[in-house]
């Protein structure tokens, strides 16, 4: 495709001359928050039912569509993974995870902010 566009003309040629803009040095506006976030370690269980929602068998039964990704074997690993997952804490000693309310559960790993303030994330990565 490159080859194309250059052997039909589609070429150019700039010169680059210095240019210098008066401009103002940028500014914070808004409220600093900060959070403090780990990335930890789990086992992630995509099915902690163990039963297709469909059917009501087993994930694991012979012959069924689930069978593939569910069954543990030489050659499977099941349907539980390791997953790094985020997990807001509530201060820089990581010690304590901060607790979320029902309503919060659906955030992520910041929750509720604004685009506008200006975030400082200190991010603790757990060795695993």
């Amino acid at each position: 495709m490159i080859i194309f566009m250059v052997t039909a003309g589609m070429q150019a040629l700039f010169n680059v001359v210095d240019y210098e803009k008066n401009t103002k040095k940028p500014t914070r506006e808004g409220n600093e928050r900060r959070y403090y976030i780990a990335a930890e370690e789990i086992i992630w269980d995509y099915a902690p039912s163990g039963l297709d929602q469909f059917t009501a068998k087993p994930l694991t039964s012979p012959h069924s569509d689930s069978v593939t990704f569910f069954e543990k074997g030489e050659k499977r690993i099941g349907g539980k993974y390791k997953k790094a997952v985020y997990r807001e804490y509530t201060s820089d000693t990581f010690k304590t995870q901060k607790q979320r309310t029902q309503q919060e559960q659906h955030l992520g790993i910041l929750g509720k902010d604004y685009i506008e303030k200006f975030l400082q994330l200190l991010q603790f990565d757990i060795p695993f």
